[in-house]
């Protein structure tokens, strides 16, 4: 007899909410269910994850029905998410690993594979910055190097699975593109954005990673004009924290280069938004009125 899933009502969808725990929009903005609207930009998930006791017995009846059963998704998936809830991310990738030798196109279990990889990466980054910060040593940093281009390899592979298994979902453009960016490959980053670009949900946060795009080339203008496209975009209005971002980024920008002008105008404009940091903007924007042209 096979067993049912106790504790959730939807394998699937346990699954995205336990993981939703443990890494940040920012950091994968890979769901489909993500809200592309936000920019969230070095954000951090903050809830804890809630230990849980499974008896042995279940574990013990979750194997055998896998044994006995092998082409039924549900014990596989329920088994993985009580390791993804216990922090057993290999023991989960064991299980996923299985489950989607026997069952290749079923859609809910590739997505949670997924998942589960990318968190044991971000992890395994986390942990090789926790490392270089105890000690500082050229093996250490290297160590943490590794980690960044694996990670950003895997997201890149697991946006392009996705985009070929779902080509309607367009917002992975976005953090495929954010991938290219960090493995160097700028051309293909910038091909990708452009296309978000012209996708109004998207136009915003593609244009803010546009301009770190060019700016990460050395391109300035360019820079420059995609953080103003970021910033001002009337249809459809950029969320206020990435409006922010890119203001920022602009203002930083402008500075650093000698365009006090502009940066100034950024600066204000940074400051008609409104913002717990008002002093500092007061007192940097004095600062550039003081600046000879």
């Amino acid at each position: 007899m096979k067993p049912d899933n106790p504790n959730f009502s939807s394998s699937s969808e346990a699954g995205e909410q336990i993981l939703s725990r443990f890494l940040s929009v920012d950091e994968l903005l890979i769901r489909p269910t993500a809200d592309m609207t936000q920019e969230g930009l070095g954000g951090e998930a903050t809830e804890k994850p809630v230990a849980v006791r499974i008896s042995l017995e279940r574990f013990q009846e979750l194997e055998q029905c896998i044994r006995n059963f092998p082409a039924d998704p549900k014990p596989y998936e329920e088994l993985a998410n009580i390791y993804i809830q216990q922090e057993r991310w290999r023991d989960a990738r064991r299980v996923l690993d299985l489950g989607v030798s026997h069952n290749p196109n079923y859609e809910p279990m590739l997505f949670l594979r997924e998942e589960v990889m990318l968190q044991a990466s971000t992890q395994e980054l986390e942990l090789a910055k926790q490392r270089l910060r105890r000690q500082r040593s050229d093996e250490n940093d290297q160590h943490r190097v590794r980690c960044e281009t694996d990670l950003a390899n895997l997201r890149l592979s697991v946006c392009e699975s996705r985009l070929a298994r779902h080509p309607e979902q367009v917002e992975l453009l976005i953090p495929c593109a954010i991938a290219l960016r960090q493995l160097g490959k700028m051309d293909d980053a910038i091909g990708r954005l452009i296309k978000a670009q012209s996708i109004p949900p998207l136009r915003a946060r593609a244009s803010l990673q546009l301009g770190m795009c060019y700016q990460q080339m050395g391109a300035v203008v360019k820079a420059l004009a995609a953080y103003r496209m970021a910033a001002f975009y009337r249809s459809p209005l950029p969320p206020t924290d990435l409006k922010k971002r890119a203001l920022e980024l602009a203002a930083d920008l402008a500075e650093q280069q000698g365009l006090v002008h502009s940066a100034i105008q950024y600066v204000q404009a940074l400051m008609e938004l409104g913002s717990n940091d008002m002093e500092r903007l007061q007192s940097r924007l004095k600062k550039l009125l003081a600046t000879p042209f």
